[in-house]
């Protein structure tokens, strides 16, 4: 008698236990749904950086009923319930093992973050070389703009952000190998002689490699440099034109107050979806001096570089004109405290515009760009 009892308690036990199993299977597989329903999934997948896919809509003809199971699809996978939780969840577990969850981002070592853009690989790797094309459009283009400016009795400088693939090789993926060959800018600045004889183009590798042993000068979750990395940067270029402009006054470290915060996990985390488990230290100059502006006028909010029309107490010092992309936000807070007027355009708005460059009578025109974009003004040549 006892036997049985023991032996029915124990399929009782069975039973109960199955039967827990099945509910939880069940509320996994329903738990996107009523997560949806809850307004829990109230975001989209971060790494998207896009609206999700809408409902197609019921087919109306043949056209759009052979595209209906398409657009189906996409509006299943976009607004499938707990898509952005699953998706970071995935890339975190992926990045701890060294692997990036996003084709736009390189996991490197020692939880460095990387673009991961084929062009800007291709280009640190260097196996193939820059097509010629391209090269001849970038020399022919930077000669007009030279020729142009000379005509009417204005400077130019090109300077070259470097990629922070240059400047922190020790942490690219090992997987990551370069050939040994020259690079992009490599390649221009080994033709310039020939080529651009006219042309000027300031190269910041050499600067910032020598600063790094000291100081970190790019972002560790980020593509861009910090703060330190854009003040050398800026550093280097006004001692290049004091060279010509003797009244130039460059800014001394020792001008700032040099302070650390920590920070959520920037750019490349957030592609990845893991800003909030990724920090680090963030790097920043306050000014000890008494800013020298005196104006500064907003004549557009083109981002990430607005067109601004700056002006200083240094009269004596020259004025300039900088043609930039997101890399000149930073140290363009610097630059501005050296020259007498400074006028800021953004690349891929105005751009080159030649009116308006005449219309400020700059004595000097900047064109800033970072490597990996070298070429990428010239292909609508």
């Amino acid at each position: 008698m006892g036997n049985n009892s023991e032996i029915q308690y124990a399929g009782g036990g069975r039973f109960w236990w199955a039967v827990v199993v099945v509910v939880m299977f069940c509320l996994a597989l329903a738990s996107p749904t009523i997560a949806i329903w809850a307004g829990y999934q109230n975001t989209f997948a971060v790494t998207e950086r896009r609206d999700p896919a809408a409902f197609p809509g019921w087919p109306s003809d043949a056209e759009t009923s052979r595209e209906f199971p398409d657009g189906c699809e996409h509006f299943a996978n976009d607004n499938f319930g707990l898509r952005s939780q699953l998706v970071r969840m995935n890339n975190y577990l992926r990045f701890l093992i060294g692997i990036s969850g996003s084709d736009r981002v390189l996991v490197g070592k020692e939880g460095w973050l990387f673009l991961g853009a084929k062009n800007l690989v291709n280009d640190y790797r260097a196996i193939t070389p820059p097509r010629t094309s391209a090269v001849d459009r970038w020399f022919r283009r930077m000669n007009q703009r030279s020729e142009f400016l000379t005509q009417h009795g204005i400077d130019m400088l090109i300077v070259v952000v470097p990629n922070k693939h240059s400047i922190y090789p020790e942490y690219m993926p090992r997987h990551v190998t370069r050939s040994g060959n020259p690079g992009a800018l490599d390649t221009l600045l080994e033709l310039r002689p020939s080529r651009g004889p006219n042309l000027r183009i300031l190269d910041l590798r050499p600067v910032l490699m020598a600063k790094k042993s000291d100081y970190r000068v790019y972002h560790r979750t980020d593509s861009h440099w910090n703060a330190l990395g854009a003040f050398f940067g800026s550093d280097a270029i006004v001692r290049t034109l004091e060279e010509k402009y003797s009244t130039l006054s460059p800014l001394e470290l020792s001008d700032f107050e040099f302070t650390e915060k920590q920070l959520q996990g920037m750019g490349n985390a957030r592609m990845l979806g893991i800003s909030d488990l990724q920090s680090e230290s963030g790097i920043y100059l306050k000014r000890k001096f008494t800013s020298r502006i005196v104006t500064r006028d907003e004549l557009d909010d083109y981002h990430p570089v607005r067109t601004e029309v700056i002006t200083t107490n240094l009269h004596d010092a020259p004025s300039v004109f900088i043609i930039g992309d997101s890399f000149l936000q930073t140290p363009k807070v610097y630059l501005e405290q050296s020259f007498s007027k400074t006028v800021t355009v953004d690349r891929r708005g105005r751009g080159f515009d030649e009116e308006f460059i005449l219309q400020e009578k700059p004595d000097i025109v900047i064109f800033e760009t970072v490597e990996r974009n070298l070429f990428q003004e010239t292909q609508r040549d």
